[in-house]
């Protein structure tokens, strides 16, 4: 508890000092956030496809609180998002007990979650991937223990934990399948088990009835049977931004880019690395858009046509999309940073975060590490792939399902184009993934 206390100090001293700045889409997320105080979820989805509702939510619970306490929902919100990170600290403490993680490593990555830089950055701006953070975790330890008894419970908890996270992005849904598939092989290699098959066929039930659920609502409502309208165009954009000729230079901006762009502008000329950014992507994806609608294309049919048209540009070089889908992912690693921005420090903090050798000796610790942390998985899950390790059932499925959702997150997310914070959802996932590296060294 002493790292957990700690770092609660640290925030508070910080959610008093520090100043938010609300640019780019934390505004369209306090926007959304009013619409669903003032006129309800059914009027949010009616403007829609919205995007996902759980953020949403959290911010108009705190502009409610606000209005039942008289203060400013900002500082509520502050609290919520510190409560949610301490959520985080405890769930990733029973991960690291179920793992046998214990002594220094255990109270490191315990503490270091909660005053990590873009951790700490993560709950003072409103972005929503601080809500998806202890959901990663939760869904890790559902998973680990229906792994060591499969059950009906275990299935539907498990379910709808991976809806929960698609309620504050949609990118699980596509990771939901790659995480339930460990379950459909144990059932297969069990000569299907009745207690597996039930596992699978819950958790399957508990996931996709409230997500097609969901869908059915949209499209009653707006037309759209989808969760929300942002897949489709950022698929296309992203798509046919790597579809465009592969000169060197841009290769060298694309793997320039990949640990932050302002190395890239620091290396090479600001033409090449733009083209990295998300701006390209985002220009293509709306312009398809904008005229798929000027063509008269139903809106109902939009987002599939779009898919099908990202897929196809794929096939006309395979090899190249395939290369840079690879290079995305590897933004993943690169998950910790000081200079996340949008939030003022007191200048102690700030003057620390701006010498020149922090940032970068910071990322390339953190980097280093998370790749050593997820080949000692894949090596740790090799050996003991026909075994049963003195740990038990329980501490395999935690280290299966950690190394499952690393693995699938990047995977999923390298169709399109990786801003930094994206990668923070599984940011305490990889301190999790290095402890239980360290404590395995110590044996």
């Amino acid at each position: 508890m002493t790292p957990i206390i700690l770092s609660l100090i640290y925030l508070f001293y910080l959610s008093l000092i520090c100043q938010t700045l609300f640019i780019y889409d934390s505004i369209g997320y306090i926007k959304l956030g009013e619409r669903i105080l003032h006129q309800g979820i059914i009027a949010y989805i009616q403007d829609g496809p919205q995007r996902e509702p759980l953020y949403p939510l959290i911010i108009a619970a705190a502009m409610r609180l606000g209005q039942i306490f008289s203060v400013d929902y900002n500082w509520i919100l502050k609290l919520l998002h510190i409560a949610i990170l301490a959520l985080t600290q405890v769930l990733a403490f029973i991960i690291l007990k179920g793992l046998g993680v214990k002594g220094w490593p255990r109270t490191l990555a315990i503490l270091y979650i909660g005053i990590s830089p873009v951790l700490v950055n993560s709950t003072l701006w409103v972005y929503s991937e601080i809500a998806v953070m202890p959901l990663v975790l939760a869904v890790v330890l559902s998973a680990a223990r229906a792994w060591k008894g499969p059950n009906a419970v275990n299935g539907i908890v498990l379910g709808l934990c991976l809806f929960l996270c698609v309620c504050a992005k949609n990118i699980f849904e596509a990771i939901a399948p790659l995480l339930m598939l460990p379950f459909l092989v144990l059932a297969i290699r069990k000569k299907w088990d009745r207690r597996v098959v039930v596992l699978f066929l819950t958790c399957s039930a508990a996931f996709y009835i409230p997500l097609t659920s969901y869908k059915f609502l949209n499209y009653t409502l707006n037309g759209h049977f989808t969760f929300t309208d942002r897949a489709s165009w950022a698929l296309y954009g992203n798509t046919a931004r790597r579809m465009e000729p592969l000169t060197s230079k841009r290769l060298a901006a694309a793997f320039a880019y990949i640990p932050s762009p302002h190395l890239c502008y620091v290396l090479l000329d600001r033409d090449h690395c733009d083209f990295w950014s998300y701006k390209p992507s985002d220009n293509y994806g709306a312009g398809k858009f904008q005229e798929l609608q000027n063509n008269g294309t139903p809106k109902e049919k939009i987002d599939r046509i779009m898919i099908n048209l990202a897929v196809r540009k794929t096939m006309d070089h395979p090899f190249q999309y395939t290369f840079l889908a690879f290079l995305e992912s590897l933004k993943m690693l690169f998950w910790e940073t000081s200079k996340a921005g949008q939030v003022t420090y007191p200048d102690w903090l700030e003057k620390t975060y701006n010498l020149k050798w922090f940032d970068p000796l910071l990322v390339s610790i953190t980097a280093g590490l998370s790749l050593c942390a997820l080949v000692s998985l894949i090596i740790l899950l090799y050996r003991g792939r026909n075994k049963t390790t003195a740990a038990g059932p329980y501490a395999q499925g935690l280290a299966l399902f950690t190394l499952l959702m690393l693995m699938a997150y990047a995977a999923c997310h390298s169709f399109f184009f990786v801003l930094q914070r994206y990668a923070l959802p599984i940011a305490p996932l990889w301190i999790v993934a290095i402890a239980f590296m360290f404590n395995k060294g110590k044996r």
